[in-house]
């Protein structure tokens, strides 16, 4: 995975990586035996377009992961995107085309944003450290995050969390934002 970069890498912003959510399209969902295009993620690690840190001053980068998007290799060695990303607004919604799939981190920040903003227009009063902690404490890593963090040797021996060094805290848990 490679490095962070600005304006993620900044110490007092919030960072949020990506997870693959899908690694087959809706037709290689329906026939399995299609070989069309391998998957370079698999469901539930971090995707292959999130950058992990550190941050400014060895910062815990990204803080946060969401689904975000997969790619794949296509027979003819060509990275493929189509049909496993996320469902959000279309990008050409201008001419009629309200809703679109697509991949990347761009896809994991607007699902956290929306929920920081949700929880504090139920909490209007709270400070930006509390919506912070209250977004952070309930993160946990995917048992699939995991494994393949302890696979990887580009993180052992460097840090004493290696599942932190990938995707930070976790995975943002929104049943557990509202209960608290």
């Amino acid at each position: 995975y490679p490095a962070i970069i600005a304006p993620a890498a900044a110490m007092h912003q919030l960072t949020v990586g990506a997870f693959a959510r899908h690694e087959q399209t809706i037709p290689q969902q329906r026939w399995q035996e299609d070989a069309e295009a391998l998957p370079v993620g698999r469901t539930g690690e971090p995707s292959p377009l999130s950058l992990r840190g550190p941050g400014v001053g060895g910062a815990l980068k990204p803080e946060l992961m969401a689904h975000g998007g997969n790619i794949a290799v296509t027979r003819l060695g060509r990275l493929d995107g189509r049909g496993r990303g996320c469902v959000s607004t279309a990008h050409d919604f201008l001419q009629g085309r309200l809703l679109g799939m697509d991949r990347g981190t761009s896809f994991a920040a607007p699902f956290v944003a929306h929920h920081a903003a949700r929880w504090l227009g139920m909490n209007p009063t709270a400070s930006t450290r509390l919506l912070r902690a209250m977004l952070l404490a309930p993160a946990s890593h995917l048992k699939s995050m995991v494994e393949v963090i302890e696979r990887d040797q580009a993180t052992a021996g460097v840090v004493a969390n290696r599942e932190q060094a990938v995707s930070g805290y976790g995975v943002l848990d929104t049943g557990s934002l509202y209960r608290s």
